[in-house]
């Protein structure tokens, strides 16, 4: 699961506003955001366990993230990596549109995904695709979010998110810590509210939640990114599982 909600283009001072939260395993094993890319210039953690990234940001303000679509009855065990898609565009050079056509014709070989991508530079642009839609959108202005449906797919919890990012960019303060604590929202969604996505309804109850805990599987890590206009970007992390640490970055894009 996931759940990813950004602000495009619409705040005084920031050109895009980020709010994330990444769902796993706790034992599936990562990196914590850093520099791990052999260049020095992709700002991403990193699955130990395939290899890619589930969000990412270069230093010349290229930026992607993915979620997975959620229906178990599209599963395929032998399907390729989701999170190289990421990585492979932050570590390209080639522009978003293109990259998505190209992938587009291999798309069926991946588990289903929602996957954004573009640059953040002075006239940020981003870009959706999903591999079950087979639809490539440009994003507009505004507030947007992907979780485990469609782009805007209006689950409980994302207007639940989209609503609270909204009260957080018409305030006075807007911060890392502000965002968090919508990041850290553990508010269940009424039963006759859940969506229907294959899975039994107990643990549909469980994960309709912003934040999500259980004894094996949750919430292991929440990510702001806040761009200026003037291309300072403040990037904080917060790690909760396996243990809790707190990471901050700073980049001129």
């Amino acid at each position: 699961m996931c759940i990813n909600v950004f602000s495009l283009g619409n705040h005084p001072k920031y050109r895009f506003i980020l709010a994330a939260n990444r769902d796993e395993f706790y034992k599936r094993p990562s990196l914590p955001m850093g520099f791990h890319h052999p260049s020095g210039k992709i700002l991403s953690g990193i699955d130990l366990e395939k290899g890619g990234t589930w969000l990412g940001l270069s230093t010349s303000g290229r930026f992607a993230m993915i979620t997975n679509y959620r229906d178990p009855a599209l599963i395929k065990p032998d399907a390729l990596s989701r999170g190289n898609l990421v990585m492979d565009y932050l570590a390209g050079e080639m522009e978003a549109e293109e990259y998505l056509r190209q992938i587009s014709l291999a798309a069926k070989n991946y588990n289903g995904f929602n996957f954004i991508l573009g640059n953040l530079d002075n006239n940020p642009k981003l870009w959706y695709f999903s591999n079950i839609s087979d639809e490539t959108v440009k994003i507009p202005e505004g507030i947007n979010g992907i979780s485990n449906a469609f782009l805007n797919t209006p689950w409980p919890k994302m207007l639940r998110f989209k609503q609270a990012m909204q009260t957080a960019i018409t305030g006075a303060d807007i911060s890392s810590q502000s965002l968090l604590k919508t990041l850290l929202d553990q508010q269940k969604a009424p039963e006759n509210e859940l969506p229907q996505t294959g899975i039994p309804l107990e643990l549909e109850k469980v994960i309709s939640s912003i934040f999500i805990e259980t004894p094996n599987y949750g919430t292991v890590c929440s990510t702001v990114i806040l761009i200026q206009h003037d291309g300072k970007a403040e990037i904080a992390e917060y790690v909760h599982q396996p243990q809790k640490t707190e990471s901050h970055f700073t980049l001129n894009l």
